[in-house]
């Protein structure tokens, strides 16, 4: 396994949104791409950084401009715009990272990749990363702490994990055609539903992961506060009092 620093991250982009319930303001999308990427080098600049768009439009002029950005791998095909249309962004998100694991040049070198949702970052790249000894790391998404000690994980968080590649072609890399936003089956279930049913254990990160950025679907500017964050790690100490939730936290 490569230095952490080494690692490439995947950044899965859509400038020309099709998917229900997406922003479709391309310079809204465009801005806060840059933008994120910008403060994602300062955060890892050490790690190769490949951006994918599944819409066809391609970053190579845009970033050209900015000296942080120059490095940047850029990529770019169109998905399935009408099984997208259909099944929603997690649809085209899956086919994008696919489509990257088997074309970039950075990747192909890769054993292991991180991947990012655009116009977001982790604001504790760098803790995570450190965690991070093989496998596959999420975020996990649980029902209330008014649920306690009986509450759940209910997702996995998408927004950024890192992962294996061999171990995301065995598990993850299909998953996606199980997508169907409209009946409230997003990427986030599943990905859990294949892990669950492939039994994979230890992949859910014991602190929160800090995502900050602008939502494609709202439009808004999401932070993880103090208050939300402590909330979390609760959560997670209290998994760790149970052996079920002691066979989902990440060691």
């Amino acid at each position: 396994m490569k230095s952490i620093n080494n690692i490439p991250i995947l950044i899965t982009s859509a400038v020309k949104a099709v998917a229900p319930y997406a922003i479709n303001n391309q310079q809204f999308r465009i801005l806060h791409t840059v933008n994120a990427l910008k403060r994602l080098r300062i955060l890892a600049p050490s790690n190769p950084i490949v951006i994918c768009d599944g819409s066809g439009f391609n970053f190579s002029e845009i970033l050209s401009y900015d000296f942080q950005l120059k490095s940047v791998e850029v990529l770019s095909f169109t998905n399935d715009l009408n099984a997208v249309r259909m099944r929603g962004k997690g649809y085209g998100e899956g086919e994008i990272v696919n489509y990257a694991l088997k074309t970039s040049d950075l990747l192909k070198n890769a054993d292991a990749f991180a991947k990012c949702t655009s116009k977001l970052w982790p604001d504790n790249f760098q803790s995570i990363m450190k965690q991070w000894k093989g496998g596959v790391l999420f975020d996990g998404v649980f029902s209330g702490l008014s649920d306690a000690p009986f509450f759940r994980l209910t997702q996995v968080h998408t927004k950024f994990y890192v992962c294996e590649k061999a171990l995301f072609g065995e598990t993850l890399s299909l998953a996606y055609g199980n997508v169907d936003d409209i009946n409230g089956i997003y990427l986030e279930h599943a990905y859990l539903s294949e892990l669950s049913a492939r039994g994979v254990e230890n992949y859910i990160s014991p602190t929160p992961f800090i995502i900050n950025g602008y939502s494609g679907t709202d439009g808004k500017f999401q932070i993880l506060g103090k208050k939300e964050y402590y909330k979390e790690r609760i959560k997670r100490k209290i998994m760790s009092c149970t052996s079920s939730g002691r066979q989902l936290l990440y060691r």
